[in-house]
C-alpha cells in the first residue's frame, strides 16, 4: 500500500508524525504551524484533494478532514483499522479495514456513502 506522509501545498509542509498532522512553514522562518492529533493510534498518510480542498488524514482508526489551518472538520471509523487501502475518489474517499470491509466517506460531512 502506497502511503503519503508527506505533502507540500504552496510554502507549507504537511507532515503525518505518529497520531497527528503536522504543518510546517518552507519560507523563513522556518518551524512548525500547527499540529493536530488525528488518530488515536497513528496516522499513516496525509492527502489533498484540490478540487475540494480538502485536506484528509489516514489513520489506523479514524479518517479525517482538516482545514489548512489544522482545525478538525470532522472526523470517522470503522469496524477495524484501516489497513488494507485507502483512495481519494471523484465522488467519495474509501478506506478499507482489516476485515476487507469498504468504508465510503463524504468529503464535506464525513458520513457514510452509501454505494
Amino acid at each position: 500500500m502506497h502511503e503519503r506522509s508527506a505533502l507540500v501545498i504552496g510554502d507549507r509542509l504537511y507532515l503525518a508524525v505518529g497520531d497527528h498532522v503536522a504543518c510546517l512553514s518552507l519560507e523563513l522562518p522556518y518551524g512548525q504551524i500547527w499540529s493536530t492529533r488525528v488518530d488515536t493510534a497513528t496516522c499513516f498518510g496525509v492527502y489533498w484533494d484540490k478540487k475540494r480542498e480538502a485536506l484528509i488524514s489516514h489513520g489506523e482508526l479514524e479518517i479525517a478532514r482538516l482545514s489548512l489551518h489544522g482545525g478538525l472538520i470532522w472526523h470517522a471509523s470503522g469496524a477495524d483499522i484501516f489497513s488494507e487501502g485507502f483512495r481519494l475518489l471523484p465522488d467519495y474517499i474509501e478506506a478499507v479495514d482489516f476485515n476487507q470491509a469498504i468504508y465510503r466517506f463524504d468529503y464535506a460531512t464525513g458520513e457514510a456513502v452509501l454505494r
